[in-house]
């Protein structure tokens, strides 16, 4: 119901709504406990008493109301009452309960259309007079005992009378009206006390039973309750929560710290909101709302959404948001009520982007608004807010909670029901809020009150012609291309207060105090609830992510009506935001009941989209390609689709597709995401300039993370400085994001240059102490740098925070081993390692070097024993060899079971076989064995399969399968020691020279000199092979090298 606001203001200024004027408060006040009420259960009489104490007349120049003492600082005492009960403009008295009357100042009072219905008043006084207790915790519940006290106007006498509370209204009314009881509060008691049964005060009267209008029953946020609803209360008074005094005066000393905690983000930024958001009427409508961000001189500029300003032909329908085209007239309202007119001249407008910026002229001084321009990390959910005037609402604002998702899921989206006929594109914020029309162009804020975009649009508005349903996500622009849009229209943005400073993640308790918060509850509808009434509850609540709640919701409209496909729509979305296998299910279940409904082609193809996405989550890749295709189908010109489809294709390693699929959506819209997400395609196969290119592309569209796709590019060309400008340009963006210090300390280390590279993983551990990639990364470090103190401290404290990871274990094991000389250690790591991974190669390929160094080192310990002859240490080094080499044979045969072209594996076993047949009756089998083993492993050195080598190192197929060939090819390139494979060849070559194989030794030898050129006891041993092939003059040239090898 729409009614003239100022009409129930003018008529109902003795009965209720008010609000608050936010301001400093100019005196430090402090609660006297001395005085207090004491917080005990007391009888009906006590409490008479007490209340009688503590409360006050309240007279104005033609009215008067009551009052209660909360506060007192020496001889000031301060006194809560309404905000309608005051004349700020006139003289206001305090009558206390002796009759004195005492002249009274105004420290803080409401507005009368949105806030609370309180003020706060001081007076002078020697006297000594009783102060309320407040109610730290006034949780109530229905039929709980209250009572109200106040100076009824008829009589002017103290009024004290007992009731109970009957309901509290889900979220507060106009005035911040939440507790109703069944007390009938006359005229004059406005601004009395309510009191709980041990005295407390918990509430404030002020709207009284059966105003004139409905509209009393009007939410702070401007929707309405449901008329059965509406029915009920109008039987009852309400009062405002004391807890409000919060919100009213947060500076008062005698507010209790229990308010303090968890409440506040919401009001902070709320009361950001307000200072800077702007409404734009045009013909005496709400058209959108803006935000201001910029002053130069008396000129202010405002960003909203360019679709609000855009040019419209009145003749032929025809709509443009193009530079220099608007032919509208605008009217710009700022916070303090004042309208500017604004002149086609004060429009800017860009060109491919849901933006514009307003100037308008005042001398008057407008808060400006802060920018956020920073990265949050794609797998991180943030807190955000939108603020905004919906045209529905005559000129009320509209502050509504939700989450920003990853960015990627916000693929320039482009919906079919968007105001413009032309292509504007810049959607790559995506959040779940509630949005309305009015409310594009207004600020889209963070948890620390600062603008990270505006808003544009809400995907579900219009899917159905008959109801207001709004279903899916919002969307808007980010800073990032806003600021981008003003500095390439020659803006001054001098003024502009831009902070890279991200919001610190919210705590659980801090999340769930905000989704319960009292503005953001939402109504649960009456019985007699229509299908639509259902829906929309659940999506409202599906937004706060209290999906259990909205997945009950959706099911009582399907209830209703077992055809309504959107509420089929938004259950998939409520059990897909649970994000479990089975809710997963349930998920697909209900898409697919949306797709064989009679429903839009609209919602056909946004329903195969998410069971895409479903079915990516469930690892069904080709199933989730399947069901995008089918979605392209219906809806061919949405790149979001497009976007979906090309991660799948790279997911498969399907890379030439993926790249067609990103360039399908780049040619329906240009988005900095879309190319870098194209970008890490050109990267995985190794195009790296094309990676480039995007990447450049990226940045010249507004998108920050551009420089970190940079960073990533150069890494991979191998040029390592411009990799770490591109890094120290995305940090001084945003210096809070811990991978772009993880990034660029491994650039760093490429560089050799260790100091800087544990700089910047010591910042990155600094910034994210719980991610356990970070220590391990610095581990290596720490190996390269030869300190291994520190390497194992932090491979420890990555065990500590994922101790399920065995590649950790296989770590500490290497480093205790071979660094630390704690054998039994680095064999108990192992251990574990493949406890955690039976199928973990490497680490039995690790064990079995452990076996082997152990009898070497026993071996060792023999040879210094000179309490042993020689026969006897010739039989203890037998023994020894046979109790362990045939265990690390056994290791090397598990090793090479599970990673057949483990080529290493095989060459060890090798080894291993001929030690053993030095001391085994089976000597010719077991060399003809190892001679098998170096001949598979040269075979698959051999092999030119990208990523032989890889796998001849030790890797399984997981650790490299999102690599390309050419990428895999590209790797090998970078990581190659020949001196592995000359290992083999000297190996093959010395058991060759033993069975007299003289040519097949030279020819291995000198294979093995090709990749080892540096190593002296390879050209010994040819000159050995030159010497027995009667070629003294090679065997000659080949001794003198080993001697200048070995200098």
């Amino acid at each position: 119901m729409k009614k003239n606001r100022l009409f129930i203001l003018s008529s109902l200024t003795s009965l209720f709504i008010a609000s608050v004027a936010y301001g400093s408060l100019p005196v430090s006040l402090k609660q006297n406990p001395s005085n207090l009420l004491i917080s005990q259960a007391l009888n009906r009489e006590t409490i008479q008493e007490k209340a009688q104490a503590i409360s006050v007349k309240v007279e104005t120049d033609n009215s008067a109301g009551s009052g209660v003492i909360i506060g007192k600082e020496g001889n000031t005492y301060t006194v809560l009452t309404n905000a309608h009960v005051i004349n700020s403009k006139a003289e206001n008295k305090i009558i206390t309960n002796d009759g004195k009357s005492y002249a009274a100042r105004v420290i803080r009072e409401g507005n009368s259309l949105e806030g609370n219905d309180l003020a706060v008043l001081t007076f002078e006084s020697v006297n000594s007079y009783q102060v309320a207790i407040l109610a730290t915790n006034p949780n109530l519940e229905e039929n709980s005992t209250v009572y109200s006290v106040g100076f009824p106007e008829e009589t002017a006498q103290f009024y004290f009378t007992q009731g109970t509370v009957k309901k509290q209204a889900p979220k507060p009314f106009l005035g911040g009206y939440q507790i109703g009881y069944d007390i009938e509060v006359k005229s004059g008691m406005s601004g009395g006390a309510l009191l709980n049964e041990k005295g407390e005060l918990i509430g404030v009267n002020g709207l009284l039973q059966n105003p004139i209008l409905d509209d009393a029953y009007t939410y702070l946020d401007g929707s309405q309750p449901y008329q059965q609803h509406i029915e009920t209360y109008r039987d009852l008074s309400f009062a405002v929560p004391i807890q409000t005094l919060m919100a009213v005066a947060p500076n008062l000393a005698l507010i209790p710290d229990e308010w303090k905690v968890g409440l506040n983000i919401a009001e902070k930024v709320d009361n950001i909101a307000r200072q800077i958001t702007v409404r734009i009427d045009s013909d005496k409508e709400v058209v959108g709302s803006g935000v201001i961000v910029g002053k130069e001189g008396d000129t202010y500029y405002v960003l909203t959404a360019c679709h609000v300003v855009y040019y419209k032909d009145e003749n032929t329908s025809y709509q443009s948001c193009e530079p220099g085209k608007t032919n509208r007239n605008y009217t710009l309202v700022t916070p303090d009520g004042i309208r500017h007119d604004i002149q086609p001249q004060d429009i800017i407008l860009p060109k491919g982007i849901d933006a514009a910026i307003v100037k308008f002229n005042s001398k008057n001084l407008y808060q400006l608004a802060t920018i956020g321009q920073y990265n949050i990390p794609l797998t991180r959910r943030q807190w955000v807010f939108v603020s905004g005037f919906p045209g529905e609402l005559n000129g009320l604002r509209k502050f509504t909670p939700g989450y920003r998702f990853q960015r990627e899921i916000g693929l320039t989206v482009l919906f079919d029901q968007q105001p413009l006929e032309i292509e504007i594109s810049g959607y790559e914020l995506v959040y779940s809020n509630l949005t309305y029309k009015g409310m594009s162009g207004g600020p889209v804020l963070d948890t620390n009150g600062h603008v990270i975009g505006i808003n544009t649009g809400e995907e579900g508005q219009g899917v159905s012609l008959t109801e207001t349903r709004q279903l899916g996500y919002a969307f808007g622009v980010p800073s990032s291309t806003l600021l981008k849009f003003a500095k390439d229209k020659n803006v001054n943005t001098t003024s502009f207060n831009i902070s890279n400073q991200a919001p610190t993640p919210l705590n659980e308790n801090e999340s769930n105090s905000l989704k319960q918060h009292p503005t953001f509850v939402v109504e649960k509808p009456p019985s007699d609830a229509s299908e639509n009434d259902w829906l929309n509850y659940g999506n409202n609540l599906w937004r706060l992510e209290r999906s259990t709640d909205a997945i009950s919701a959706f099911k009582t409209a399907i209830k209703l009506n077992d055809n309504l496909a959107e509420a089929y729509y938004a259950l998939g979305l409520a059990y897909a935001q649970q994000n479990k296998d089975e809710t997963n299910l349930k998920a697909i279940e209900a898409f697919d009941k949306v797709i064989s409904l009679n429903s839009s082609w609209y919602l056909k193809g946004k329903a195969w989209y998410q069971k895409a996405v479903v079915l990516d989550e469930l690892e069904k890749k080709n199933e989730a390609l399947f069901a995008i295709n089918e979605g392209i189908k219906q809806i061919y010109d949405d790149p979001k689709f497009y976007n979906q489809q090309a991660s799948l294709l790279r997911e498969i390693k399907r890379y030439p597709d993926a790249i067609d699929a990103y360039t399908k959506a780049i040619e329906i819209q240009s988005s900095g995401i879309a190319y870098f997400q194209r970008s890490l395609v050109y990267w995985q196969i190794g195009e790296y300039q094309k990676a480039l290119n995007d990447c450049n592309q990226s940045l010249e569209l507004g998108l920050i993370e551009g420089y970190s796709c940079q960073g990533r590019t150069y890494f991979g060309l191998g040029n390592y400085e411009k990799s770490i400008n591109a890094y120290n340009k995305a940090i001084e963006l945003n210096f809070t994001d811990s991978y772009f210090y993880l990034f660029r300390g491994r650039a760093y280390s490429k560089l050799k240059n260790y100091s800087k590279a544990i700089t910047n993983l010591t910042k990155a551990i600094k910034l994210d102490p719980q991610n356990d990639s970070f220590y391990a990364r610095r581990f290596y470090e720490y190996v390269d740098m030869k300190q291994p103190e520190l390497a194992v401290k932090d491979i420890s404290k990555a065990i500590d925070i994922k101790p399920n990871n065995a590649r950790y274990y296989r770590n500490r094991a290497y480093l205790k081993f071979n660094y630390l000389e704690d054998s039994e250690g680095a064999m108990e790591d192992v251990n574990e390692a493949i406890k955690l991974k039976p199928n973990y190669a490497e680490a039995y390929r690790f064990r079995s070097d452990i076996h082997h160094r152990n009898a070497l080192h026993k071996m060792l310990e023999l040879q210094s024993n000179t309490n042993l002859t020689e026969q006897e240490k010739v039989e203890k080094i037998v023994s020894i060899i046979k109790r362990y080499h045939p265990q690390a044979i056994a290791d090397l045969d598990k090793a090479i079971e599970i990673s057949p072209k483990y080529g290493a594996a095989y060459s060890m076993r090798g080894n291993y076989m001929l030690l053993i047949a030095q001391v085994s009756n089976e000597k010719d089998q077991l060399v003809q064995n190892a001679l098998k083993d170096f001949n598979k492993a040269i075979e698959l050195m051999n092999d030119p399969t990208p990523g032989t080598y890889k796998l001849w190192i030790g890797e399984l197929p997981e650790d490299f399968e999102m690599f390309s060939s050419h990428m895999l090819k590209k790797l090998e390139m970078d990581i190659f020691d020949g001196t592995l494979y000359a290992f083999v060849y000297k190996n093959r070559g010395n058991l060759l020279l033993n069975m007299n194989d003289n040519q097949g030794a030279l020819e291995d030898y000198t294979k093995a000199i090709s990749l080892d050129p540096e190593n002296a006891d390879l050209y010994k041993q040819r000159s050995e092979v030159y010497r027995r092939l009667n070629e003294p003059e090679k065997a000659k040239a080949d001794a003198n090298k080993a001697i200048e090898l070995s200098r």
